[in-house]
């Protein structure tokens, strides 16, 4: 009889042994962001320096994103990680027009904007996605905090995804009054 239970207390140690290092490697799975086939195609992307009225202000430099979702996913939200600088993200519709230089258009873009009032992304919608400067929102773990010039988004489906920008072309400077 004694036999027979150190046999078993040698088993069971056995399978604990054996099956330690399988969910250690379980539990190591870091999920990460995905550099998939991107739900949107990037149309144009560029920055365009602000030159206040004011001398005691500083320039400020923006940046937009003009995008085609193509996706059935609605996107929730919007982030921008630039060299220096983790920014949460403005979205709204965009709507491509021949009229210049009115003051409710992204300045030399011909795009007029629209708020996006019941948060209804659908396929084939036209956005600006604009950085905000303002807010402490901490970067994900997810997110590689090395990477710079990439825009990183989550739909109602999906963990953290990224698009990195290669080209962000520089509009002329916007001067103010």
């Amino acid at each position: 009889m004694r036999i027979k239970s150190s046999k078993l207390v040698l088993a069971a140690l056995a399978l604990i042994i054996v099956s330690s290092p399988l969910a250690q490697a379980q539990k190591s799975k870091k999920k990460s962001t995905t550099a998939t086939k991107a739900k949107f195609k990037m149309l144009e992307s560029f920055s365009q320096r602000v030159m206040p009225g004011r001398r005691e202000q500083q320039p400020q430099t923006n940046y937009y994103f003009i995008l085609v979702w193509q996706s059935k996913d609605t996107p929730t939200t919007f982030f921008w990680k630039s060299e220096n600088a983790w920014m949460s993200c403005s979205m709204a519709y965009v709507h491509k027009t021949n009229i210049k230089n009115s003051s409710r258009f992204i300045p030399d873009a011909n795009y007029i904007t629209q708020n996006i009032t019941d948060h209804v992304i659908k396929k084939g919608d036209t956005l600006q996605i604009m950085p905000v400067k303002g807010g402490k929102f901490p970067i994900p773990k997810e997110v590689d905090p090395n990477a710079n010039n990439v825009l990183y988004y989550k739909t109602m489906q999906s963990n953290w995804l990224s698009y990195p920008v290669k080209q962000i072309s520089a509009k002329p400077d916007l001067v103010m009054p």
